[in-house]
């Protein structure tokens, strides 16, 4: 022992066994960092060995005792130095773990489970830090060691992860991390203690569908997925695995591919999934492998998959390989249960549409009893309301050719529940005259007559007074937004208010082109609710933070200051330099 170094030890209250003093390279840190890993201050607690400092001599005396009757094995002083380089790992102390490392003085793979993450790979990963992690590596940490918490390798976690990544920088440093645990581990299927390989985590929903609030998200976080994707398989993915849930890769994509939760387009696009899909084909994926659909109960080709999940381009690109089509069905619960929270009606209808003349070019043969389901949604079976808002999205969206395929795919069936329902919906778009052009009127008048003229039953159905409904002053929720706006403009915005696909409708350029009184009113109202909304938020904010209210007295605030009060309030809490209304 040198004296004039400087230590700094514990507060040695257990005099009577040897403590151990750990290197003096690691008390500098101390020393130069002011601040023990988690012990508080260490200089003013635990003084300083230079002949002062509390419990000197009680620790000179230890020091100089070369007796070892007295020492004790302390197995928690061990622990508690293996905590504080998992903390010196947390707060990247770089120097202090390469000392450490460097000295051999900790099991580099140990797992600690008082702590969470438990390892140091592991949290060089939670908090992105490369050279942390490119260090451990170096010094033979194993990626395979998983996580006593959720049980996930290295290479799991990071997969998992990219659901977090936010901006370029993070997604360069999620890739370059993977490169680097790529370079350490041999078997990149090796699965966890949940059975599942690291590659799944890609396509995690639960874990990720909070990627799918805007555009901007899902497309930041598909393009990480498939670059991702391509070096998993690089580095010798087994495309033919299957997840815990009996899925192939192949349907994952599409899946993936196909959420759209929230997020509004005119017409849907997939290319990222399509490269992701010829990835798996490059690597000679079986396309004909079938995976098990949660919703329906049974194992399905990741066409039939496809085709149920409105992913169009994912149809057309699986169709250029000339699979069996004879299989495929439109699944009824598919149909009605995804779409409201997946993609906006106006692309469901565009989607299934394409999707049908695809089929049907691969020699497809639709069976109405079969297929009813698809045409069903379409159409709408249930009241006059429902069908003309699917086909009037159509109608504003869709190409002339596409429509005209359909009506003839569609009235080319004879059957009188298709040709009623059509019937309805082409007479209540023709009495209200919304079509996009002449030649659009042209056609659906044609085809009008035509399924008028083969069943004389329908001459009955009175169109006028279907409309002399739609009228009242109770316009039903379910009521197509067109309908409403043509023949009750200022009654429609409540709708708007309540459903979300009419709010894509009101915001698209073509909602201006064919109804251009009737946006403005709805817009005014809309902009005047929503500003009504949030004065009120804001005022409440403003009540019960600074005047200390309760809720009940700032509702009652609310109820009896007008509009103007509440806006006025509401501006000068936010320090507002324009006019919001």
């Amino acid at each position: 022992m040198v004296k004039g170094v400087t230590f700094a030890f514990r507060n040695h209250h257990h005099v009577c066994q040897r403590k151990k003093i750990i290197e003096i390279q690691d008390w500098k840190y101390y020393d130069l960092e002011d601040e023990g890993l988690g012990m508080g201050n260490v200089l003013s607690q635990y003084g300083y060995y230079n002949d002062q400092g509390k419990g000197y001599n009680s620790t000179k005396n230890l020091l100089s005792d070369e007796s070892d009757e007295s020492v004790e094995s302390d197995e928690s002083e061990e622990s508690d130095e293996y905590i504080k380089f998992l903390n010196a790992c947390e707060k990247g102390y770089i120097n202090f773990v390469q000392m450490n490392l460097m000295a051999k003085k900790v099991n580099i793979n140990a797992q600690c489970k008082s702590k969470q993450p438990s390892t140091p790979l592991h949290i060089a990963i939670h908090n992105s830090d490369i050279e942390l992690l490119e260090l451990l590596l170096k010094y033979k940490a194993d990626p395979r060691v998983e996580d006593t918490g959720k049980m996930t390798t290295a290479l799991h976690r990071l997969c998992l992860s990219i659901s977090k990544v936010m901006s370029n920088r993070q997604r360069d440093i999620v890739l370059n991390m993977i490169k680097l645990v790529l370079n350490y581990q041999t078997n990149v299927n090796e699965e966890d203690k949940l059975h599942v390989a690291p590659v799944f985590g890609l396509f995690d929903y639960q874990v990720h569908k909070n990627t799918f609030d805007s555009e901007d998200k899902r497309k930041m976080f598909q393009y990480l997925q498939k670059d991702i994707l391509k070096m998993l398989l690089k580095a010798g993915v087994e495309v033919t695995s299957e997840s815990k849930q009996e899925r192939t890769l192949l349907d994952l994509v599409i899946s993936s591919c196909s959420s759209r939760d929230g997020v509004v387009q005119i017409e849907m696009r997939d290319e990222v999934g399509i490269e992701m899909i010829e990835l798996l084909l490059q690597h000679e994926v079986d396309v004909t492998a079938k995976s098990r659909c949660v919703e329906m109960r049974d194992f399905y080709s990741p066409l039939h998959l496809a085709v149920n999940r409105y992913n169009f381009d994912a149809v057309k690109k699986l169709c250029q390989l000339h699979p069996n089509v004879s299989t495929i069905r439109f699944n009824k619960l598919l149909l009605n249960a995804r779409p409201r929270h997946v993609m906006p009606t106006a692309e469901i209808a565009l989607n299934l549409i394409n999707i049908m003349m695809t089929l049907s070019d691969n020699n497809y043969q639709f069976d109405v009893s079969k297929d009813l389901a698809m045409i069903d949604f379409l159409i709408g079976t249930d009241d006059v309301y429902y069908g003309p808002k699917q086909f009037l999205s159509v109608l504003a969206f869709g190409s002339l050719e596409r429509i005209r395929k359909f009506f003839d795919l569609a009235l080319s069936r004879d059957e009188e529940h298709l040709i009623k329902t059509t019937r309805k919906y082409l007479a209540i778009v023709l009495k209200c005259e919304m079509h996009k052009s002449q030649e659009m009127m042209d056609f659906l008048l044609k085809k009008a007559n035509v399924v008028g003229d083969s069943k004389g039953y329908l001459n009955d159905f009175n169109i006028d007074l279907e409309l002399q409904r739609m009228k009242s002053l109770k316009i039903s929720k379910k009521a197509s937004l067109y309908d409403v706006c043509k023949l009750h403009p200022k009654q429609a915005y409540f709708d708007v208010l309540i459903n979300s696909d009419y709010r894509s409708i009101v915001r698209s350029a073509e909602f201006d082109q064919m109804f251009p009184q009737c946006a403005g009113i709805i817009r005014g109202h809309l902009v005047r609710a929503e500003v009504n909304a949030w004065c009120d938020l804001t005022v409440v904010t403003l009540a019960e933070l600074h005047y200390d209210l309760t809720d009940a007295a700032s509702q009652q605030l609310i109820n009896y200051a007008s509009y103007e009060d509440k806006l006025s309030w509401a501006k000068q809490i936010q320090a507002l330099r324009k006019d919001v209304y």
